[in-house]
């Protein structure tokens, strides 16, 4: 190692622990003021291949305004919404209807199970029944005609 004098080091200087030391201690010794990166490892440290990548990353600044704030009016080129874009959504005067709400004109209603359709008939043939989905059945266990008890008969009406 050679020795140097804190004088001597310059920006491009190679610098080594013990020419440190000797610059600390010699003869012409100023006080250095080391922050705390110096007791760290190398290894603590990005790679000059990671400096690299975070030089050429995408910062912060490069991003427009709604990429870090989420707020709807940092958006350039804002989009024309109706006013419904900006209601709540609920079953009240002055929301968005949705789902089972009444005001939706010609909507089947939850609470009316299925008896505000305009055709039963049509609603059937549409879920693709047969005639059986208006047979009245009645079940018995008791022995109808020489079965077993326990056996289901059906009687169509």
């Amino acid at each position: 190692m050679a020795d140097k004098e804190i004088g001597d080091l310059t920006d491009g200087g190679a610098v080594q622990a013990g020419d440190l030391v000797h610059a600390v201690r010699g003869p012409n010794s100023r006080k250095v003021a080391l922050g705390t990166a110096a007791g760290k490892a190398a290894t603590e440290f990005a790679t000059s291949a990671q400096g690299g990548k975070a030089d050429s990353a995408v910062q912060p600044g490069d991003l427009a305004a709604v990429a870090t704030s989420g707020d709807y009016g940092d958006l350039d080129n804002l989009p024309t919404l109706g006013d419904a874009a900006g209601k709540n959504i609920g079953t009240t005067a002055g929301t968005v209807a949705a789902g089972d709400d009444s005001r939706i004109t010609g909507a089947a209603q939850k609470a009316s199970n299925l008896s505000d359709l305009a055709s039963a008939s049509t609603a059937r043939t549409n879920l693709g029944l047969g005639t059986a989905a208006t047979v009245n059945v009645t079940i018995s266990t008791s022995d109808a005609t020489g079965g077993s008890d326990g056996d289901l008969w059906f009687k169509v009406s």
